[in-house]
């Protein structure tokens, strides 16, 4: 028989060999924390993180965000699977409102268990106005060369147009002509040719940059007045070599009529006075020179009565100089005995092959016997005419 004492001793012995073989199974936490906004920018920014215990493990973590307060899973997210190790991340969030402040934090998820980070916050930038300047580099009659400056994105990453745009009235709009750059996603200078103006025009030109919330001008506008283009100028210097079948023509171009260059000169000839690049022509081609130029007219019948014009062009017409009138010789010899053979068809040159030029002091062209204008001298006895 076990008595009271007894049984208290081997009661106390069996709870100690009991308790004695039971072992606690502690199981290890996650711990994560939430870490700085980086790279904050108008639609997008970088969430820093770290887990510094992975615990047992790790199924997903990543960062969580809203404009709660108190942001959780059920929010927007990033997620990255699997991960068994500590360390640093990040995550690149992108969708944001401008100007907006937004809660977020760390997770990491076990399970149906989550563990979060501290919560942070920060503020997306708000969107600013992208700035453009104009340059104006040449201004001719029909064309203004220069560029657009873009100065600043205003946290854009592309702005949807940008470019020059211009009328004859002040401030021009993108309604009125232009010309564009599209998608633009970097500051820098970006040069235009505006074409097919008017000469001698006054436009006001406007940079532009156009963006989802408007369009900016650049301040004022710009006043320019293109080159006013006139009609070229050419004259002969004199006429010379004049045989019984071809004579030489002396051109000079005194004034390309504002252009740079012109696009064709020359001479034209025939029998009446009326003389255009339709009739008998001779075409130099064109120039940026001023200068002047033999030009030989040949083939011609002898002791024929022609007249010369010289011409030139450019994008605003035809200028002409004066009709000259010239006749060629009719094979005179000296040994014939003749010594100079005037032909008074409006000037007192000799036609013969002697060259014996002759200078009028005072002498009038009028009508001949036969009613020919110009074909005559008229003496009132106190002029001459000598060689």
């Amino acid at each position: 028989m076990i008595n009271s004492n007894t049984k208290s001793k081997l009661i106390v012995l069996l709870f100690i060999v009991f308790s004695s073989c039971i072992t606690e199974d502690i199981e290890r936490q996650i711990l994560i924390t939430t870490g700085d906004a980086i790279e904050i920018q108008v639609t997008k920014a970088r969430l820093q993180g770290q887990i510094i215990d992975f615990g047992e493990g790790i199924d997903q973590y990543g960062h969580c965000w809203s404009t709660n307060r108190v942001p959780t899973i059920i929010n927007d997210r990033i997620s990255i699977i699997d991960h068994n190790t500590n360390g640093e991340f990040i995550s690149r969030i992108d969708n944001l409102n401008e100007n907006t402040p937004y809660y977020y934090r760390s997770y990491a998820k076990r399970g149906s268990n989550v563990n979060y980070g501290a919560i942070e916050s920060f503020k997306t930038r708000p969107y600013g106005i992208p700035i453009v300047e104009l340059g104006v580099l040449d201004v001719s009659y029909e064309t203004v060369s220069g560029f657009v400056k873009l100065a600043y994105l205003g946290y854009y990453e592309q702005i949807e147009e940008i470019g020059v745009c211009w009328s004859e009235i002040t401030f021009p709009t993108i309604k009125d002509s232009k010309f564009s750059f599209a998608e633009v996603d970097s500051i820098g200078i970006y040069t235009f040719d505006m074409t097919n103006l008017k000469d001698g025009q006054q436009y006001y030109l406007r940079a532009y940059a156009k963006y989802d919330k408007g369009i900016y001008y650049s301040r004022g506008a710009r006043l320019i007045y293109t080159k006013e283009l006139r009609t070229p100028e050419i004259l002969i210097n004199s006429i010379k070599d004049i045989s019984n079948s071809s004579f030489t023509v002396n051109v000079e171009i005194i004034d390309f009529g504002g252009d740079d260059s012109i696009e064709s000169y020359g001479v034209c000839w025939g029998e009446t006075q009326n003389l255009t690049i339709e009739s008998n022509v001779v075409y130099l081609g064109s120039t940026s020179v001023l200068e002047n130029q033999d030009v030989i007219i040949n083939d011609l019948n002898s002791l024929k009565k022609y007249y010369v014009k010289a011409f030139v062009i450019n994008d605003k017409g035809i200028g002409y100089s004066s009709s000259v009138p010239v006749q060629t010789s009719g094979n005179v010899l000296v040994s014939s005995g003749i010594i100079a053979y005037y032909t008074f068809n409006g000037s007192s040159l000799d036609y013969s092959d002697n060259q014996n030029h002759a200078t009028n002091y005072g002498a009038e062209l009028t009508a001949d016997r036969f009613g020919n204008p110009n074909s005559a001298y008229d003496f009132d006895g106190l002029v001459i005419i000598c060689n």
